[in-house]
């Protein structure tokens, strides 16, 4: 299984994984850090995470520590 770096994330398998580092979610259209900060055990379903560099709100699942779009 190979690790790739995509757009700031980890890509396994088919599907990428946004990285959450230092409990900081990460947007995922320009990879700037969000005001949204969570916990190892947080988990949240379609969660809007507004980023304050590109001014997009992502929907994003979050769930033990890594968050990812919704599809």
């Amino acid at each position: 299984m190979g690790f790739g770096l995509i757009r700031g994330g980890l890509r396994i398998g088919k599907k990428e994984v946004y990285m959450v580092k230092d409990g900081w979610v990460y947007c995922p259209i320009c990879n700037n850090k969000t005001r949204t900060k969570i916990r190892p055990d947080t988990v949240a379903k379609r969660f809007p995470v507004f980023c304050p560099v590109c001014k997009n709100e992502s929907i994003m699942d979050i769930e033990k520590g890594k968050a990812e779009p919704t599809k």
